[in-house]
């Protein structure tokens, strides 16, 4: 049985649970990271700032005296560092593949078959193939 502090006593301060208390800004990081994570592929300028703001506001909010502090990798950093990557990954792609890229949809804008369509995609592939020396065999995934 405790004890529980009468009038004029002082009660020892209770230890922080098992693994810390998330506070409010430390929620909004792994939101923040969450969504740059998703959006790092299909929109990566966005997932890139998403993922940094996840970072810089996980360590703000590790520096507020009111949440007792955490040890160790929290969820919000690791998934923003992850979408980081990943958003860099998508951007370096992008810059590397954007004059193959340009070609191919020039050319798609003005297919009007099925068959310009996949000339277009054949015309891509070997653009790719030529770009990287891969064996001419390579098959270039072209389904965006």
């Amino acid at each position: 049985m405790t004890h529980q502090a009468g009038p004029g006593e002082v009660q020892a301060p209770q230890a922080p649970p098992p693994g810390g208390r998330r506070g409010p800004a430390s929620r909004r990081a792994l939101w923040l990271a969450i969504g740059g994570l998703i959006l790092a592929v299909p929109f990566w300028p966005l997932g890139l700032v998403l993922g940094i703001a996840a970072i810089v506001t996980e360590i703000r909010a590790r520096r507020d005296p009111a949440v007792p502090a955490r040890r160790g990798l929290s969820a919000s950093l690791v998934v923003g560092a992850l979408a980081v990557l990943v958003g860099l990954f998508a951007m370096t792609s992008w810059i590397v593949l954007a004059p193959e890229l340009s070609d191919r949809q020039s050319c798609l804008d003005g297919a009007n078959t099925v068959a310009d369509k996949k000339a277009c995609d054949d015309a891509f592939s070997r653009q790719i193939i030529d770009k990287f020396d891969l064996p001419p065999d390579t098959k270039v995934f072209t389904g965006f």
